[in-house]
């Protein structure tokens, strides 16, 4: 079933009902972005929102308001500003969102990387809980390791 540029293929979570089921998950393990911000959330397409995205971390993918994609940046000079730019580009090694869309939807990586400037992000600032986010939410692309 096609709902609007997303395939409904699988139960996915909104990112309300993500962050409500998660909510003890992350307000254990997560760390605040500063004193009044938990997170920020924005547009992988809007290099501002992007920019903010400067520190390692767990980061959220959202298409269509469903949580398709967890991912982290490890302290190791990669920051999440880092994953999203790979992410973008459709890095070969480093992201399964690209070949995801060219081939459940059909379309060229051209549109799949212009697809992927209109989903939105949330990013947190903590390491160890992309695995076990992954393993509370439905239906994302890299639920078993690969994107099938």
């Amino acid at each position: 079933m096609k709902q609007d540029n997303l395939i409904i293929e699988k139960e996915y979570l909104t990112k309300e009902e993500f962050l409500e089921k998660n909510k003890a998950l992350l307000k254990q393990h997560t760390m605040p972005i500063d004193e009044n911000t938990e997170y920020i959330s924005g547009c992988l397409g809007n290099k501002e929102d992007v920019k903010k995205a400067n520190f390692p971390g767990v980061y959220v993918i959202i298409e269509n308001n469903h949580v398709i994609y967890i991912g982290s940046a490890l302290p190791n000079g990669r920051t999440i500003k880092v994953r999203f730019s790979e992410h973008l580009h459709g890095h070969p090694s480093h992201t399964k969102i690209i070949p995801y869309l060219i081939e459940t939807r059909g379309i060229s990586k051209e549109e799949a990387k212009r697809l992927i400037r209109t989903f939105e992000f949330i990013a947190f600032k903590y390491i160890s809980l992309e695995y076990s986010l992954i393993n509370n939410t439905p239906g994302l692309i890299n639920s078993s390791g690969n994107y099938k």
